[in-house]
């Protein structure tokens, strides 16, 4: 299990963690309610394609997010 690397604020209470320059999380309103202690979070996700600027690259949107084990 590898583990996620530190989000990254930005907008109006938005969350971005990237994977590189082709992948990227992003979490639409997470700024306010994601735990201030990230490890050990199991988030839901669903797969998209992002197109900014002319640079397509895989999204994957982070809908909930919950304590894990």
């Amino acid at each position: 299990q590898r583990a996620l690397p530190e989000p990254r604020p930005f907008g109006k209470g938005h969350l971005r963690w990237s994977f590189g320059p082709r992948a990227e999380m992003v979490g639409w309103g997470l700024a306010e309610r994601l735990p201030a202690a990230l490890p050990g979070i199991c988030y839901r996700v669903r797969m998209t394609f992002n197109t900014f600027r002319g640079n397509r690259k895989i999204q994957l949107v982070a809908e909930d997010f919950q304590k894990g084990i």
